[in-house]
């Protein structure tokens, strides 16, 4: 439910005005994003960096003092040229009875 409403959220001129000044201080420093949460698969964080990545921002996870791992795109994930949608279904279709 979380992950939704801030899905939804990343469709907003907030978000994007957000983003334009995550972007803007990233060109003049690092920037990091911190949360409570270890994994970025348990955070919010993960769908800020599926934006990320796809506007081509290279997103890398601080898990540890010496360990890091590259941002993997979500696969229920899409870009349609303008937003970031939620709507690939990890899940088979079902069978058809004969």
């Amino acid at each position: 439910m979380v992950c939704a409403v801030i899905a939804d959220f990343m469709q907003t001129d907030s978000f994007r005005n957000a983003i334009d000044q995550l972007m803007h201080m990233a060109r003049r420093t690092r920037c990091a994003l911190l949360c409570a949460e270890k994994h970025p698969v348990d955070c919010h964080r993960t769908l800020i960096a599926d934006y990320l990545t796809t506007i081509g921002v290279c997103v890398l996870h601080l898990i540890e003092p010496d360990s890091t791992a590259d941002h993997q795109l979500n696969p229920a994930a899409r870009w349609d040229g303008v937003t970031l949608i939620y709507d690939r279904s990890g899940q088979s279709p079902l069978p058809h009875g004969d």
